[in-house]
């Protein structure tokens, strides 16, 4: 789609990827998109404070999420302008002063990738996914209900999806025909016998997360549906709100 012109869209990752700029124009030239680089002002890379001074570089994969994240965007949202913001860690305090300088710079969407259990909840991190007239969407988690791939060792949702201040995105698995035409799409659960990694290896292939809270109430806009009653919810938050492909086997290129 060519439409999005006007709107900014943030992505707060982590650790700086010094290849992000060079990578989405190749992106961009492979599958014949619109050119976005720092150069034409569509792409703006800033550390955690809005600065040109990158944080370190990428030593733990977080590069590539960064990638991920900006080639969706741009492939979803041509027209709209991209602003990166990388915190100094993935520390929940870096990560709060990324997300509230996405917002100071003017972000309409504020897109986060990452998650740890409720229990980590902290009033300073829960107050910088609260900013209201911005839409802020966070994964849901890769490792199932309750991140039941950790094997019980969590029974919690993450945040900030949790937060009833944000958007929870849950994952799909997208099957296309030779064509690329939508064959199906369902929930994303590659455990159970596709799961060969977790035999071999004792990795879990990953699942969309999500549940129900254990310390954020549900918004009314959930408990007013005639089928809240089957959540098992009760009065708390229920995440995933909305979901699009997120499962790797079935998912999207990254250059």
């Amino acid at each position: 789609t060519t439409g999005g012109r006007g709107q900014t869209v943030a992505i707060v990752d982590a650790y700086n990827d010094p290849d992000i700029n060079a990578g989405l124009q190749t992106f961009d030239s492979h599958y014949g998109l619109a050119a976005c680089r720092t150069s034409n002002g569509c792409l703006r890379v800033v550390n955690q404070s809005g600065g040109t001074t990158p944080p370190a570089n990428d030593t733990a994969r977080w590069s590539v999420e960064e990638s991920l994240d900006v080639e969706t965007v741009h492939s979803v949202c041509q027209g709209c302008k991209i602003i990166l913001v990388e915190a100094s860690s993935p520390g929940n305090g870096d990560l709060a002063i990324a997300e509230n300088t996405a917002v100071r710079l003017g972000a309409s969407e504020v897109t986060n990738s990452f998650g740890e259990p409720e229990a980590g909840n902290s009033t300073s991190f829960q107050n910088a996914f609260n900013h209201p007239g911005v839409v802020i969407t966070a994964s849901a988690g890769d490792d199932g209900y309750y991140d039941y791939d950790l094997l019980g060792a969590v029974n919690q949702p993450s945040i900030p999806a949790a937060y009833n201040t944000t958007v929870s995105v849950g994952g799909t698995s997208l099957y296309l025909g030779q064509t690329a035409a939508r064959q199906s799409e369902t929930v994303w659960n590659d455990n159970g016998p596709r799961d060969v990694l977790e035999s071999e290896m004792g990795t879990a292939l990953g699942a969309g997360g999500g549940g129900c809270s254990t310390m954020f109430s549900a918004q009314r806009w959930q408990t007013a549906l005639s089928t809240w009653g089957s959540t098992g919810c009760g009065s708390k938050r229920l995440d995933s709100d909305v979901s699009a492909v997120a499962d790797y086997l079935t998912g999207f290129d990254v250059y």
